[in-house]
């Protein structure tokens, strides 16, 4: 519109890209458009020439112009400030046109005009930033408060952290006790299976260093800096990138790396500070995840079966007396399956106690593939299980018992053992509360009753128990 107005022969509007950084032409127009569009430029040369009580510089010394880096035939040039931002500014070039006093004070307001709306604009966007910025930092609040399986806590760190410093790279890495080694936990931006071969020992590469000395690593030119050595150096779409030691207490456990901001940016101590001040937190975080998953592996040691990978029988009557006191609430029946593994004793006797100890954890693998999800399977002792049916009567009960009786005599795999000798097979006893007992102990043996007179009438069937059976 400009252009069209005042006759101009060429005009390109410059965008600074950075606080003292080079301009870049976003928009041109006239005899000189192709040149000067997303053309380079130093106008600081020439802004140095403005005085306080100038809006525009005009310059005909050829030999600015050329510092300036504008196309070599440009003779003069008028500069009128569009809006001065927080880091950059927006300027109005005019290329080989004579402006009179009028054209200028007119070009000089529609700038200032123009300005309102830009700086409207920009203050609209750092609103916008600053609630990214605020969001990810209660993001990484509830990430501390609240302990992650370390998968899951190591990615949304990572994530989080980027949102916060407006990063478009970046990769945590923690280091592995045993192996004492730099191991990549989570990454974005960078392809995982090429930067996995590159586990880092304390001292190598960049994450090495920044581990093994404790010291963060601000880089704002990668190419320039003469800290980094490495002949292979990263590749990154901008060269700054920061790097941070994560410490807890006298320790350090880890590492942060963050490179290519996405506004073309360099790092600055500001981010380095922020980085530094949320990595504490993910320190204590991530201690707390280590803690919190041993914590549940602890436990589940605690309840499990060693060798068949089952609820063991502590937890199994823990479970029962919860049932039970459900079922007592809310009227509804339990039942329990007591389960025993046939002639068990030959297969031991010929194949010894590790082909015995082999078809347990067989017939635990195969329970869990026969019973439902809401079902509680357990081993009660050598060759014997158990398996809590809530929310079931005695009918339904029934119709699972003999369907796993069947199964188990029709798995392949479990045959296999018992090839030499017999087929495998199982005797189950069942028993439900409270149709069959008042208590949790007579349960158990109610259905271990049941289970005994299975055995009796031939093996491989089950019994429900009832009064009338055992009177």
């Amino acid at each position: 519109t400009l252009g069209i107005l005042f006759d101009l022969k060429s005009a390109c509007i410059f965008q600074q890209t950075r606080k003292h950084g080079s301009y870049r032409g976003v928009a041109a127009f006239g005899e000189k458009k192709e040149q000067l569009y997303q053309s380079e430029a130093l106008l600081d040369v020439l802004f140095q020439k403005v005085t306080e009580n100038e809006p525009f510089v005009f310059n005909d010394v050829t030999y600015d112009l050329l510092k300036s880096k504008f196309p070599p035939d440009v003779t003069s040039c008028y500069l009128f400030t569009f809006y001065q931002g927080r880091n950059a500014r927006t300027t109005l070039a005019v290329f080989d046109t004579l402006l009179t006093s009028e054209e200028i004070a007119m070009i000089t307001s529609f700038c200032n005009q123009a300005g309102a709306t830009v700086e409207n604009i920009e203050l609209q966007s750092h609103i916008a930033e600053q609630r990214k910025i605020m969001l990810a930092l209660s993001n990484l609040t509830l990430m501390i408060d609240s302990p992650l399986y370390l998968h899951h806590l190591h990615n949304n760190v990572l994530e989080q952290t980027l949102q916060l410093l407006q990063a478009e790279q970046g990769s945590l890495m923690v280091l592995d006790e045993y192996k004492n080694e730099l191991s990549v936990k989570a990454m974005k931006g960078i392809n995982r299976p090429i930067y996995e071969m590159f586990n880092l020992r304390p001292g190598e590469g960049i994450a090495g260093l920044v581990y093994e000395t404790g010291v963060p690593l601000l880089v704002q030119d990668l190419n320039q800096d003469p800290r980094i050595r490495q002949s292979a150096k990263p590749r990154y779409r901008t060269p700054s990138f920061v790097s941070v030691p994560l410490k807890l207490r006298n320790r350090i456990i880890g590492v942060l790396n963050l490179a290519d901001k996405i506004t073309g940016e360099v790092f600055s101590e500001e981010d380095l500070q922020l980085l530094q001040a949320i990595g504490s937190y993910i320190s204590i975080a991530i201690e707390r995840s280590e803690l919190y998953e041993k914590t549940e592996e602890l436990k589940r040691i605690s309840i499990t079966d060693a060798l068949t990978g089952l609820l063991n029988r502590r937890y199994f009557q823990e479970r029962l007396t919860e049932e039970i006191e459900r079922s007592r609430r809310h009227r509804i029946p339990v039942s329990l399956m007591m389960l025993d593994i046939d002639n068990f004793k030959a297969f031991n006797d010929n194949y010894g106690h590790l082909g015995g100890d082999e078809v347990l954890i067989l017939l635990g693998q195969a329970l869990r593939n026969y019973i439902r999800a809401i079902d509680v399977a357990a081993r009660y002792g050598g060759e014997e299980f158990t398996i809590i049916l809530p929310q079931t009567n005695k009918e339904d009960a029934r119709i699972i018992a003999e369907r796993v009786c069947k199964e188990i005599e029709r798995n392949e795999t479990l045959q296999k053992k018992y090839s030499d000798l017999m087929r495998l097979t199982v005797s189950i006893g069942l028993a439900t509360f409270p149709d069959d007992a008042e208590t949790f102990e007579e349960l158990i043996r109610n259905a271990d009753r049941a289970l005994y007179l299975a055995k009796l009438q031939g093996k491989n069937r089950v019994i429900a128990f009832n009064n009338e059976l055992f009177s």
